[in-house]
């Protein structure tokens, strides 16, 4: 089982080609978190539900591991890591950035 994060499937969302998951993995297990945040989005990937049929939703259970987690980063990157360990997930889709110190010398 693949779990996906939110900004992969927002972003293959606003370009029209989610269904790529779904050629490439089959189905794509994301956390509640994760729902939330892109029902939040619906203004920008529509009815995202019944457009990515493959997609399940299956909630980590909380654990010390989730709640260190969400200490570090968002709640849908948190559940969707801790979703990933706790299934033995083959693959995590999940963005990957980092801050650029600006302070001078």
């Amino acid at each position: 089982m693949i779990v996906s994060n939110t900004t992969p499937l927002s972003c293959l969302l606003r370009i029209g080609k989610a269904d790529l998951l779904e050629k490439l993995y089959g189905s794509i297990a994301i956390p509640k978190a994760v729902a939330i945040e892109l029902d939040l989005g619906q203004a920008t990937h529509g009815d995202w539900r019944n457009s990515l049929p493959f997609v399940r939703e299956i909630d980590p259970a909380t654990d010390n591991l989730l709640r260190l987690l969400e200490a570090e980063v968002d709640a849908g990157e948190a559940a969707a890591i801790a979703l990933a360990l706790q299934i033995k997930s083959d693959l995590l889709i999940i963005e990957i950035w980092q801050a650029i110190d600006q302070r001078p010398g």
